[in-house]
């Protein structure tokens, strides 16, 4: 099939990837093709994520299945395709995938996509323990691996009795709500480097969830910073019979004391593949933080 079209390679077949598959695959001149990759046999509705990671009996909701994805109305044959593979490398006008697709043009040894246009939506990924995306978890990328790390989620939650969740935006809040809501017994504490919860918006909206969450008896700290280097020095102390507490510093100097400790301060891209294709237009470090205000 591949000689007798062009092609746009689409990496990523979350949100923003998936739209912009079916954006180009209906709009494309006769003779092109769409060829959509994802590491991911099942599109992930990452949005409901922590509550089911928090909340058993839902997990498998979150993965959406791609059959029919590039159905056509007519009674012609698609020419797109959707791949479940991990993209190995990219040069200016082709890529490399870690199986073959002989059926599309894609064969041993060489594995080789070549492409006319890329679009790369390859998205971006959290930090431990919450990052279901990094490939020690889910290295299949298959629907099975995902509910089973849901489940090892889940065991982790309910048996932690005290947790720190660091970052007040969207995800630390739900975090935060859900863990205290269905689990009224766990000390939960909400770290948040600024004065309010979602600064940009209205103040009703951070009065309305500290109202929320004083309710769930979270202990919300504003105003303070953790300082990453106690994270990672490990240091612990022990509770109970046999148990045992982290001990992070805020930059303030105040420790805290929990069994699990969840970093919602933002996503890393993924930008290992664009790095190596142009690393001009990747920026290793975000701006200075004084530029954010």
């Amino acid at each position: 099939m591949s000689p007798l079209f062009k092609t746009v390679a689409v990496l990523g077949a979350s949100y923003g990837g998936s739209s912009a598959a079916r954006v180009l695959a209906q709009g494309l001149p006769k003779g092109w093709r769409v060829v959509l990759i994802d590491r991911n046999t099942h599109m992930n509705h990452l949005y409901a994520f922590p509550r089911y990671s928090v909340l058993p009996g839902h997990e498998h909701k979150a993965f959406i299945p791609y059959s029919g994805f590039f159905s056509s109305e007519t009674q012609e044959p698609s020419p797109h395709a959707i791949l479940h593979a991990h993209v190995t490398s990219i040069s200016p006008h082709a890529l490399t995938l870690s199986r073959a697709f002989p059926e599309h043009g894609i064969k041993e040894p060489g594995r080789t996509l070549d492409f006319q246009y890329l679009v790369y939506a390859l998205g971006s990924h959290l930090p431990a323990p919450i990052d279901l995306w990094n490939p020690a978890n889910t290295p299949a990328g298959t629907k099975a691996e995902g509910i089973q790390w849901f489940k090892r989620c889940q065991t982790r939650f309910a048996h932690a009795n005290s947790i720190l969740v660091v970052g007040g935006g969207a995800l630390g809040i739900q975090y935060a709500s859900d863990i205290a809501e269905a689990y009224p017994g766990k000390r939960v504490t909400l770290l948040h480097s600024r004065t309010k919860l979602l600064p940009r918006f209205d103040d009703a909206m951070h009065t309305e969830i500290v109202s929320g969450l004083t309710a769930l008896n979270v202990d919300v700290i504003l105003g303070d910073r953790l300082d990453l280097s106690s994270v990672s020095a490990g240091k612990t102390v022990r509770i109970g019979a046999g148990g045992e507490e982290r001990v992070v510093r805020t930059e303030s100097g105040r420790e805290i004391h929990a069994e699990l400790v969840l970093l919602c301060t933002g996503q890393k891209p993924n930008t290992e593949l664009l790095t190596t294709l142009s690393p001009d237009v990747i920026v290793p470090e975000g701006p200075p933080r004084e530029w954010l205000g």
